[in-house]
């Protein structure tokens, strides 16, 4: 699903909303758990999941294209684990 498409929808389950009123609250939802990740290193959302911020530890890797050694550095990633009630909707 396209942020676009996720709008539109967003605009079609409010009664009334517009869609740049849709668009400001998506953007809001994103902001507030993009902050809360990065000042506390995890986003828990009642009945919607955990994000978790976890670090990658550097190491080596191989250049595909030339077959030659790199060193990968170490790198931050968003992981994601859905709750249980969001398991059972989907199921």
């Amino acid at each position: 699903m396209t942020k676009a498409e996720m709008i539109s929808q967003i605009k079609d389950l409010v009664p009334g909303m517009t869609k740049a009123q849709a668009e400001s609250a998506l953007d809001a939802v994103v902001t507030l758990i993009s902050k809360e990740i990065a000042e506390s290193g995890s986003c828990k959302v009642h009945n919607f999941g955990t994000f978790t911020l976890k670090t990658r530890a550097a190491r080596n890797g191989v250049n595909p294209r030339t077959g030659e050694k790199i060193q990968i550095a170490e790198s931050k990633a968003v992981s994601f684990k859905a709750a249980s009630a969001l398991m059972d909707k989907v199921k």
